[in-house]
């Protein structure tokens, strides 16, 4: 009928290969307190807070490299348009004066920074030369009107330097 039954009444024996006891009623000889399920557990939490402070601090240096690659990038654009306003400002070409100066103005307003001295004698070459071609026939222009409130910004960031 039982096909499986050998006629022996006892449990086999089931071999823990862990290294804890598993007997609630045994303590450790270490801390008589813990038992191998707290031990396991406390583990287990420890392991937990581990993976979490790894996964902070992988995302913690993902911002700081996102940050310093935006820092980067724009103080490469603004260099390079430095370079496109000198280049600019050295062609001495008269007929064309009005033209380059509109060109400058839109540089100028995009990388002016007033703690850099280069900029601040950028600003005044750049008033120098809207001077010299007449700034009341200059400023009405429709294609520097777009520019003027953020030339007003960046003259009165220049001036507060000089305060």
């Amino acid at each position: 009928m039982f096909q499986t039954f050998s006629g022996n009444s006892r449990r086999p024996r089931q071999v823990n290969l862990s290294g804890q006891n598993t007997n609630p009623f045994a303590q450790s000889s270490r801390n008589p307190a813990a038992s191998g399920a707290q031990k396991t557990v406390a583990q287990a939490q420890q392991e937990r807070l581990q993976r979490q402070q790894e996964r902070e601090r992988l995302n913690a240096s993902k911002r700081i490299q996102r940050t310093w690659r935006g820092h980067k990038s724009r103080r490469d654009l603004a260099d390079s348009r430095r370079r496109i306003w000198d280049e600019l400002a050295a062609s001495e070409d008269v007929s064309t004066q009005s033209m380059r100066l509109f060109q400058q103005v839109q540089l100028l307003v995009t990388f002016f920074n007033p703690r850099k001295r280069d900029d601040l004698a950028r600003l005044s070459s750049l008033s120098s030369g809207i001077n010299a071609v007449h700034y009341d026939a200059f400023l009405p222009c429709p294609e520097i009107q777009p520019q003027l409130a953020r030339l007003a910004k960046v003259t009165l960031e220049g001036l507060q330097m000089y305060v």
